[in-house]
């Protein structure tokens, strides 16, 4: 069975334009559902302004990163740290295109955390604490 829809292509707004108001208006309606974790997509900038938002930046040192990445892909570790400075240069590209501040500066974020010093476990911990210390702080209602 043949499609009788015709899709057309706004002509007055770049494609990247209209991908990236889709995707604040998917991560907008996400938030207004409520509890949810959002990775990447500048969702900090999108959400700036939230009382109940909590801004946190995961990162690690690259050398570990790319052994994270060498063991979890089953490459080489000079292949996995190439695939890590490409990631990044790709981020750093992709946010600072898009949102004021700049990827990975702490000014942008509530949070920074190195998982090399406190491991994935201990990071989400806390984050976890942070949360709640914000709820005690009355800065914020999550949900955990």
């Amino acid at each position: 069975m043949r499609s009788t829809c015709l899709y057309t292509l706004d002509q007055s707004e770049p494609p990247h334009s209209l991908a990236e108001r889709a995707q604040r208006e998917v991560i907008e309606q996400i938030a207004a559902e409520g509890g949810c974790v959002i990775v990447g997509r500048r969702a900090d900038q999108v959400l700036a302004g939230r009382e109940n938002l909590l801004r946190v930046f995961v990162t690690a040192p690259e050398d570990s990163r790319a052994a994270r990445v060498a063991q979890r892909d089953g490459i080489e570790p000079d292949r996995a740290l190439s695939k890590v400075r490409k990631a990044d240069r790709e981020r750093a590209e992709y946010c600072d295109s898009l949102a004021e501040g700049k990827w990975g500066d702490a000014a942008s974020y509530d949070l920074c955390l190195d998982t090399r010093r406190f491991g994935t476990d201990g990071a989400a911990a806390l984050i976890v604490a942070a949360v709640r210390g914000m709820e005690g702080q009355g800065t914020g209602k999550f949900r955990l």
